[in-house]
């Protein structure tokens, strides 16, 4: 079943163009938990795209959320994909009509369980076609690139094939959506990719997490030749867990990698390589020591200057704050920016403009409730005009069916967490057992809407929420350190 729904969301003093902000940082949402995973400048450097995941909207508890915005920081316009179940956004690119895909998962399919995800738009919104893939067991996809023949080629985990647990994943598509083929790549043990780009000798690039026998993890970055046979591994990090997050291939056809080391301190880190066209590598960078940060994304500039976003606890307005850093060529810090408020604040996507860049993600420090889109405008020099965040509140509808069956929801999935809860009823008591069935977690905690919160073990739990009438509900969740 298909669903999709959009309004027109009008500035409250000034259309498109009138009173333009060359940079502003803004904050949309509603009540539910709504955030931006990836964000991306259309063709014309006037309107960008901001894709995700939602609570606030939608037939199901997690649903795809889109929000296009004039480059000057007005909302034009905004778009709910979904079903009943629970849809995930990992990745979005821009197809040659200016429409959108989004690549994820969904657990529509109760038979499997989640399967990877991919759906298109047209220009204006309204969607075109939508297939998942997958096995028997879960699957999820989490990143999209384009491919020189106009196709698409995504990256993300699989436990439905492959050697065992979680496997890398990568699944080669064709402008309509159909699977050209798929690749598994991975060990007994859990493994998982990321990101993945073609590369300009036709193979391709991926990058993830490779996890060792005896229980520490590597970032993993893989070469594939065009035939999809192994050119090279290369492994980066510590004695701990490491994560590559986002491969680029640079100006000296090299590549680097940003994501996250518990390696080299108590705390989370910013990781930061680089590596040769022959996957050595050159150099190491772990930011953070004082206190956690993480990378998402990045990006490098013309004079090979490197940009990444995350979030860092180091400093800021308070909690975690949405972080931009820059570096240059020899990944030595430039500077470091934050956005943010009092609570928690992060940024998942990136992109740029002729004068200047973007940065989205979430708030939990602005807008209507839970956490809001997230989206930041900078100037060349990474910073913004004033520090005010706009605020605008999405009046989307929220579909209402007569006496549905009450549904329970958590994401994002698998994670280290925090994980979002959400019940389309109320619930009294959330608890927590492990695979052999005991109790590792509870809590009375009443709502419809939660944040666990509580360091689980790795593993596959069952999450169980008690509903006020007294019924209960159960899902399954996966809890896997990055």
């Amino acid at each position: 079943m298909r669903h999709r729904h959009s309004i027109i969301v009008f500035a409250l003093l000034a259309g498109p163009g009138l009173f333009a902000q060359v940079t502003w940082r803004r904050a949309h949402g509603a009540f539910g938990p709504d955030q931006g995973t990836r964000v991306l400048v259309l063709p014309g450097d006037t309107t960008l795209a901001v894709a995700g995941t939602t609570g606030s909207f939608g037939p199901g508890t997690g649903d795809a959320y889109v929000v296009m915005m004039h480059t000057d920081g007005d909302v034009l316009a905004s778009y709910v994909f979904g079903s009943p179940a629970v849809e995930q956004v990992g990745g979005m690119g821009i197809a040659a009509d200016g429409g959108l895909l989004l690549a994820g998962s969904t657990d529509r399919n109760a038979a499997t369980g989640y399967d990877g995800w991919l759906m298109r738009t047209d220009a204006d919104g309204v969607l075109q076609w939508e297939i998942t893939v997958g096995g028997t067991d879960w699957d999820f996809l989490e990143s999209l690139e384009p491919t020189a023949d106009g196709g698409w080629l995504a990256a993300g985990r699989t436990q439905s094939f492959g050697a065992g647990g979680m496997d890398g994943w990568l699944v080669r598509f064709d402008a309509n959506g159909d699977t050209v083929w798929t690749a598994v790549l991975g060990t007994p043990q859990e493994d998982r990719l990321t990101d993945a780009r073609e590369t300009s000798d036709g193979g391709l690039v991926a990058c993830g997490m490779r996890t060792t026998p005896d229980g520490d993890a590597d970032a993993w970055v893989v070469k594939l030749a065009a035939d999809r046979s192994v050119e090279w591994q290369s492994f980066v990090g510590g004695d701990s867990t490491d994560l590559a997050r986002d491969v680029i291939v640079t100006a000296d056809g090299g590549y680097s990698i940003v994501g996250t080391t518990r390696s080299y301190s108590p705390f989370v880190e910013h990781l930061h390589a680089k590596l040769d066209a022959n996957g050595a590598e050159q150099w190491r960078w772990n930011w953070g020591q004082v206190n956690d940060q993480e990378a998402y994304e990045h990006l490098q500039l013309a004079d090979g200057t490197y940009l990444a976003a995350g979030y860092t606890r180091t400093s800021g307005g308070g909690g975690s704050d949405m972080f931009l850093l820059s570096s240059d060529q020899g990944g030595y810090f430039t500077y470091g920016r934050t956005f943010g408020g009092v609570d928690d604040d992060e940024a998942f996507g990136l992109d740029t403009l002729p004068d200047g860049y973007l940065v989205a993600g979430r708030t939990r420090s602005y807008g209507a409730g839970n956490t809001d889109v997230f989206v930041v405008r900078t100037g060349l020099d990474g910073l913004t005009d004033q520090q005010t965040v706009e605020e605008t509140f999405d009046a989307l509808p929220v579909p209402v069916s007569p006496d549905p069956a009450p549904v329970l929801a958590v994401f994002p999935m698998p994670a280290e967490g925090p994980f979002t809860v959400q019940a389309s009823d109320v619930f009294v008591e959330l608890t927590v057992h492990d695979a052999a069935g005991r109790l590792i977690w509870a809590a009375p905690v009443r709502g419809r809407s939660a944040t666990l919160r509580e360091a689980l073990p790795i593993g596959a739990h069952v999450l169980t929420a008690r509903l006020a009438d007294g019924r209960v509900l159960h899902r399954s969740i996966i809890v896997q350190r990055p």
